[in-house]
Protein backbone atom coordinates (compact mmCIF):
# COMPACT_ATOMS: atom_id res chain seq x y z
CA UNK A 1 0.00 0.00 0.00
CA UNK A 2 1.23 3.27 -0.82
CA UNK A 3 2.05 5.92 2.06
CA UNK A 4 0.45 9.11 2.04
CA UNK A 5 2.30 12.05 3.36
CA UNK A 6 0.27 15.85 3.93
CA UNK A 7 2.32 18.58 2.71
CA UNK A 8 2.86 19.94 5.76
CA UNK A 9 4.84 16.57 6.59
CA UNK A 10 6.57 16.47 3.48
CA UNK A 11 7.50 19.80 3.87
CA UNK A 12 9.07 19.31 7.71
CA UNK A 13 10.36 15.71 6.81
CA UNK A 14 11.88 15.92 3.18
CA UNK A 15 15.15 14.51 3.76
CA UNK A 16 13.28 11.30 5.56
CA UNK A 17 11.23 11.32 3.08
CA UNK A 18 13.48 11.26 0.22
CA UNK A 19 15.23 8.15 2.28
CA UNK A 20 11.97 6.42 2.61
CA UNK A 21 11.40 6.87 -1.10
CA UNK A 22 14.51 5.49 -2.17
CA UNK A 23 13.81 2.61 0.21
CA UNK A 24 10.30 1.63 -0.58
CA UNK A 25 9.17 3.73 -3.46
CA UNK A 26 6.53 6.20 -3.99
CA UNK A 27 3.97 7.77 -1.58
CA UNK A 28 1.48 10.13 -2.12
CA UNK A 29 1.34 13.66 -1.26
CA UNK A 30 -2.16 15.28 0.13
CA UNK A 31 -3.54 18.24 0.47
CA UNK A 32 -6.82 18.12 2.60
CA UNK A 33 -7.21 14.20 1.89
CA UNK A 34 -6.83 14.82 -1.71
CA UNK A 35 -3.72 13.08 -3.55
CA UNK A 36 -1.68 16.25 -5.38
CA UNK A 37 1.32 14.27 -5.97
CA UNK A 38 3.53 11.60 -5.98
CA UNK A 39 6.80 11.79 -5.13
CA UNK A 40 9.33 8.71 -6.67
CA UNK A 41 13.05 7.61 -6.84
CA UNK A 42 14.82 8.19 -10.29
CA UNK A 43 14.74 4.75 -10.48
CA UNK A 44 11.73 4.08 -10.47
CA UNK A 45 10.76 6.73 -12.92
CA UNK A 46 11.69 4.78 -15.55
CA UNK A 47 8.99 2.16 -15.04
CA UNK A 48 6.30 4.98 -15.75
CA UNK A 49 5.28 5.19 -19.30
CA UNK A 50 5.98 8.75 -20.70
CA UNK A 51 3.53 10.38 -23.42
CA UNK A 52 4.77 8.87 -26.88
CA UNK A 53 4.73 11.60 -29.26
CA UNK A 54 2.35 11.47 -32.56
CA UNK A 55 5.05 9.54 -34.46
CA UNK A 56 5.63 6.95 -32.19
CA UNK A 57 1.76 6.39 -31.71
CA UNK A 58 1.74 5.99 -35.85
CA UNK A 59 4.64 3.71 -35.96
CA UNK A 60 2.65 1.53 -32.81
CA UNK A 61 0.03 1.53 -35.25
CA UNK A 62 1.60 0.00 -38.16
CA UNK A 63 3.46 -2.47 -36.43
CA UNK A 64 -0.02 -3.71 -35.16
CA UNK A 65 -0.44 -7.50 -35.72
CA UNK A 66 -2.05 -8.99 -38.68
CA UNK A 67 -5.33 -10.44 -37.73
CA UNK A 68 -5.10 -13.03 -40.26
CA UNK A 69 -1.98 -14.44 -39.30
CA UNK A 70 -2.84 -14.63 -35.51
CA UNK A 71 -4.00 -18.13 -34.63
CA UNK A 72 -7.62 -17.92 -33.49
CA UNK A 73 -10.10 -20.02 -33.47
CA UNK A 74 -12.52 -19.94 -36.39
CA UNK A 75 -15.62 -18.58 -33.98
CA UNK A 76 -13.11 -15.83 -32.90
CA UNK A 77 -12.34 -14.89 -36.03
CA UNK A 78 -15.44 -14.45 -37.40
CA UNK A 79 -16.52 -12.25 -34.45
CA UNK A 80 -13.37 -9.80 -35.67
CA UNK A 81 -13.89 -10.33 -39.34
CA UNK A 82 -18.25 -8.58 -38.51
CA UNK A 83 -17.18 -5.80 -37.27
CA UNK A 84 -15.66 -4.48 -40.10
CA UNK A 85 -18.31 -3.42 -42.56
CA UNK A 86 -17.59 -5.22 -46.16
CA UNK A 87 -19.14 -2.46 -48.43
CA UNK A 88 -17.06 -0.26 -50.58
CA UNK A 89 -18.26 2.94 -48.69
CA UNK A 90 -20.75 5.36 -49.70
CA UNK A 91 -20.61 6.96 -53.32
CA UNK A 92 -18.42 10.01 -54.21
CA UNK A 93 -18.05 12.22 -56.98
CA UNK A 94 -15.75 15.03 -57.29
Amino acid sequence: MTKRFSVADAKQNLPKLLRHVERSGPVEITRRGEVVAVLMAVKDREDVALPRSLWDVIQAFRNRPDFDTIALRDDELAAWRALRDPSSGRAFSW
